[in-house]
Formats: structure tokens, C-alpha cells, sequence
């Protein structure tokens, strides 16, 4: 199994920032609270494991927006 990238608060903000999206935005797509976005990115805590690899995620969106794909994940109904 591939080892997936630990994520603290500061890697959170500057994801959902190369995304575009506001916390709430970013909890929605993630199955959170936009409180517990606010905590990762105040540094009160970091993310849980469970939500490293969906962070992962859509730090390969982040990634393929910035050369031109328009992927996107975890939006309802899409």
C-alpha cells in the first residue's frame, strides 16, 4: 500500500486556497464539519488519518487544475 502524505493545518489552508474553496466548500467535499476545517487551519488540530487520503485527493485535483485538467472529486452528483 502506498504511504499517504500526513497533513497538518497549514497544508489544509493551502490546499483550499489552490482550490478555490471556501471551509465550508472544502468541509463539504470532505464529510466535515467546516468547524473542524477551521480547527486544522487555526492549528487547534490536525486532520484525522481517515481523511489524509481525501485530502490526497484533492491534492491531485489542485495539481491537475494548475496544468490544465478539470478533474474534480467528491462533488455530489457529479
Amino acid at each position: 500500500m502506498a504511504a499517504v502524505k500526513a497533513w497538518k493545518g497549514a497544508d489544509v489552508r493551502s490546499l483550499r486556497i489552490a482550490l478555490g474553496l471556501s471551509q465550508r466548500e472544502l468541509a463539504e467535499r470532505l464529510g466535515v464539519a467546516k468547524d473542524t476545517v477551521w480547527r486544522w487551519e487555526a492549528g487547534r488540530n490536525n486532520p484525522q488519518r481517515v481523511v489524509w487520503p481525501l485530502l490526497s485527493a484533492l491534492e491531485d485535483e489542485a495539481r491537475a487544475r494548475r496544468i490544465g485538467y478539470g478533474t474534480t472529486f467528491g462533488r455530489p452528483g457529479e
